[in-house]
């Protein structure tokens, strides 16, 4: 990876995906809303949305919906996916142990997240991070999601750090989202997109594994 021109002195990190494995948990939870409003997409088609904004998301992949039928839709998928597939969530390993070990290195922590508060709780309870996370913007802020730069922003004003931070995430989304707010982007497998979609989205990096984020910023 190369060297940053202003030293790191954050970490953002998206939760879904990235932290917690859920990628296909939440896609099977949208096509299945859509399947009952009339609309048929399969796993591998929504896939490539997966991280985009909710509402850019409908916009692309229907025809001309209305803010109505996007609210109905975003609701009846959050029940879903509550009720359903939440449940199943588990947490990616070691993320305990890199943040920790981030926090003891310096680092500031930060979330940036489209997911509710509520969710986020549970994604905490998952990750046993809590307490280590400095500053949080999620989808509580009502602020639009990836690819705009907004919640970056805001998590980076919180944090104090605008400038000297770096994203981790695990879409596209998040990388253009990254950059539109000013900083680079480390990009995770777990959302299940190439490496080659990663890296020609702006990833600086690409890791399998999150232990591999101690190793690219931590100095031996």
């Amino acid at each position: 990876m190369r060297a940053a021109k202003t030293p790191i002195q954050a970490v953002v990190f998206d939760v879904e995906g990235t932290l917690v494995d859920c990628a296909n948990q939440v896609i099977e939870s949208w096509r299945l809303t859509l399947q009952e409003s009339g609309y048929e997409f399969s796993a591998g088609g929504l896939h490539r949305y997966s991280g985009m904004d909710t509402d850019d998301m409908l916009g692309v992949i229907l025809p001309d919906p209305t803010k109505e039928e996007k609210d109905a839709l975003k609701r009846a998928h959050d029940e879903r996916y509550k009720r359903d597939y939440l449940p199943l969530v588990v947490a990616f390993p070691d993320v305990r142990f890199v943040l920790e070990g981030l926090r003891q290195a310096g680092f500031r922590l930060g979330i940036a997240t489209t997911c509710s508060s509520d969710e986020l709780s549970v994604y905490f309870d998952l990750t046993g991070i809590r307490e280590l996370v400095g500053a949080i913007a999620c989808g509580d802020d009502k602020c639009p999601g990836k690819p705009h730069p907004d919640l970056f922003k805001l998590v980076l004003g919180r944090l104090g750090a605008r400038k000297s931070a770096i994203a981790v995430g695990d879409t596209p989304y998040d990388a253009i989202a990254a950059a539109r707010a000013g900083i680079p982007t480390i990009g995770t497998l777990g959302g299940g997109f190439p490496i080659s979609e990663l890296e020609d989205s702006g990833c600086r990096a690409v890791i399998a594994r999150l232990s591999e984020l101690t190793k690219l910023l931590v100095p031996a």
